[in-house]
Formats: structure tokens, sequence, C-alpha cells
């Protein structure tokens, strides 16, 4: 049996040892300098994360027929991987979002294309396909959103959830030298002001610079006539339960909790733990519910993607219109109170259009909707400034970096009445 004094002693020095750590400082001198710095420093840039640098891959060969042309046959699995961790001395990807060596993503996917374009240097397939996985690697990581860039983590966690994204080819080719072309893009990406709003149009315009990076490769083979590029659709199914059933009732809660223990003899505190228990009643359920609807069950004209930019003189807003509907529709326009822009064209089934609107200072920030009618597709029509999305591949966005090979439901509505 341990004796009495013998852990009074022990509480003793305890409390000592408290004393003396509460009144020095843990790092003196130049250690305490140096790891101020590191405190103050500013995070490491970072840039898209493996999961998301593999959903922008992915996504990049199933759009774009042209594309995936330009991709060895085999070891699509290979090329993926290297995708997603392209730099084995930083596979998380915190530093690759720099635009100073040694990890400009800029200047290293243009010296992977280089490399790519000599055949003598890069021979076998599989050599192949992991080098095109790095190149797309960092043509991503050359354009990131600002708040990556200033080491924002919970940024890019959250950034798919409770949202629909819509893709589709809008090509742009790039200039050499490579490195300065992306340098623009990355520039010409930040368009709107508000990170929040562009999250959409952001990772679209991501997965079509990656598409544009792969044709700037030879051609595996000559090109089957009439490919056409699909539209995905990645469509919010996520819900955050606050409209489920409202459940009320009494509960019990155990809770453990530090306390100060006097000790006897001595008058020294020893710390222990006592357990308490607290009934309360509790609702849990039965409100308004947040899930932002899955854009494919929106019947009609719909705005799926709105991006301000307020510091333009007057400011423009660029819009994302998808007429979900196997009809035509005629007079359509955006409105906010009684100012009016009316689209000029009647859109087809199906279709999509982005189109940029200067907007009134006064209005901008009011609550904008869109008005149309239905038409027999006798109205003028444009299709050439249209995305048709008859051929369509549905992703379920459940909040992560959303897969596209083996998961995507290819719907085929280039027949359905109304279509040409």
């Amino acid at each position: 049996m341990i004796h009495s004094s013998a852990v009074c002693l022990a509480a003793r020095l305890a409390s000592r040892l408290r004393a003396r750590l509460a009144a020095r400082p843990l790092v003196e001198g130049p250690s305490a300098l140096l790891l101020a710095a590191a405190l103050l420093a500013p995070g490491p840039a970072q840039a898209w994360d493996k999961e998301i640098h593999r959903s922008i891959a992915e996504a990049a060969i199933q759009i774009s027929p042209e594309a995936e042309a330009r991709l060895p046959l085999g070891f699509r699995d290979a090329l993926l991987k290297e995708a997603a961790e392209a730099d084995y001395l930083d596979r998380e990807c915190r530093f690759h979002a720099s635009t100073a060596p040694p990890r400009d993503p800029a200047a290293e996917a243009e010296k992977m294309y280089l490399q790519l374009l000599d055949p003598k240097k890069i021979e076998r397939p599989y050599a192949r396909a992991q080098a095109i996985g790095r190149y797309l690697h960092f043509v991503a990581d050359a354009v990131v959103p600002a708040s990556m860039r200033q080491g924002d983590t919970p940024k890019t966690l959250n950034y798919f959830a409770n949202r629909n994204f819509v893709l589709f080819r809008e090509p742009q080719a790039l200039s050499m030298p490579l490195s300065a072309a992306l340098r623009a893009r990355a520039a010409s990406a930040a368009w709107g002001g508000t990170e929040e709003a562009g999250k959409t149009m952001f990772f679209r315009n991501v997965v079509n610079l990656a598409v544009d990076a792969l044709c700037l490769l030879p051609l595996r083979a000559p090109m089957s006539p009439g490919a056409v590029s699909p539209v995905i659709f990645i469509v919010n199914r996520m819900d955050n339960g606050v409209a489920a059933a409202k459940r009320s009732g009494y509960v019990v809660k155990e809770r453990e909790e530090m306390t100060d223990i006097p000790a006897h003899g001595y008058n020294n505190i020893t710390t222990g733990t006592r357990t308490t228990w607290e009934i309360t009643y509790e609702e849990h359920g039965g409100g308004a519910s947040v899930k932002k609807p899955n854009m494919l069950e929106i019947s009609g004209v719909q705005i799926v993607e709105m991006l301000l930019r307020s510091s333009a003189t007057p400011p423009v807003m660029r819009v994302l219109l998808f007429n979900n509907s196997p009809h035509c529709a005629a007079d359509v326009a955006l409105k906010i109170g009684t100012w009016r822009w009316p689209l000029p064209e009647t859109m087809p089934p199906g279709a999509l259009r982005l189109v940029e609107v200067a907007l009134p200072e006064s209005l901008v920030s009011r609550h904008l909707t869109s008005t149309s009618r239905v038409d027999t597709c006798a109205g003028p029509q444009a299709p050439g400034k249209f995305v048709l999305s008859d051929k369509r591949l549905v992703v379920g966005n459940t909040g992560a970096a959303p897969r596209f090979v083996g998961v995507a439901e290819e719907i085929d509505l280039s027949h359905r009445p109304g279509t040409s």
C-alpha cells in the first residue's frame, strides 16, 4: 500500500511543476523567434487536392472525344493515378499553386508538354500515360481559386457540397509559350468577385482547360466523324435532413468533467474527475430544408449559374440559362423588378446558353429571375449560339469530388419530339 505521505509529496511536486510551467515560456531565445515567424507566415499555396485532380482528368476525357483520341489506348489507370499524385514529394499538392520555382505549375506543365512532343523521350505507352497524367495535373494547378492559393483548405473540402454543376465544351485554343498561356487563363478564370457564386463556373473552366491542353498533343489515330461531346450534369443529391420528421422527448446525457479536489493534510490541490447527468427536453427536425434542388427535376427555363463582376463599370453578370423542357422556349428574359433583358432567340429543347449582361448599378443587390413561354419552335433560330444537351452524362453529387468513369448515367434525347 502506498503511504499517504508519499501521495501528498507527489501532489506537492506536481503543484510546484505546474506553477513553474505557467510562469515560464515554453520557448525562449532564437527558437521563440523562429516559432513566431512560422506561425505568422502565410500558409502553403495549396492547389486542387488529389481527388479533385482525378475528377478533372476524368471529366476532360469524358467530355471530349477529341481529347480522348490523344491518349494511349491502355493504362488509363496509370494516367489517372499520375493526374492525382504527380509529385511524389508533395502528394497532397500543398505547394503546387506557387508562381515561383521549384513548383511553378505553368512552367512544370510546359516542361511535360515538350517532353510529350518528343517521341524519343517517352516511347512506351505506359510511360506516356503516366506523363500525360502529370501534364494534366500541373495544367490544372496553374488555374486555382484565389482562396486556395492562400492555403484555405476548407474551401477545397466543401467545393462540391450542395451544388449543381454543368460541364460542356467551351473550346479556347492555347498559344505558345504554354506557360504564358496558362498564366493568362488563370487571370481570366478569376472573372467574378464572389468565390462562392463562381465555383461551378470555375470548375467547368478548369475541365475545359485540361481538354484544350490535351488537344495540343498529337492524335493517337484519326478521329471518327460525327463524334459529339456530351453535356455532363452533376446533380445535387445531398439533403441535410433539416426537413426530417419532427421528433421530441427527454434525453439523458452523461458528462464527465475535470475538477480540483482539496487533498487532506497539506491543503494541496489535486485534480480528479466527476460524472454528472443532465436531463433535457429536445426537438429535432421539422424545419424548412435547405437542400438545393436537383436541376434536372426543375422543368422549363432556369438560371443555373449567375456570377457578378461588380468591379466593372457598369457591373456585368454572366448567366447560364438552361431550358429543361422537351419544348422550345420563346420570349426568354432576365428580370429584376421592372428591369428586363430579353434573349433575342428562341431556346431549343434542352439547350444551354451563357450570356453576359450589363446591369444597372442600382440593381446589383436585387434578386434575379427568368421568364419564358412554351413555343412550337416557330421563333428565330440560332443553333450555333446554344449548347444542346441531347447527349448527356448524369452524375450524382454527394458532396465529394465526382467520379465520371463507370458511374455516369448516359442519356440520349436526340430523337425526342421537338428536336431536329
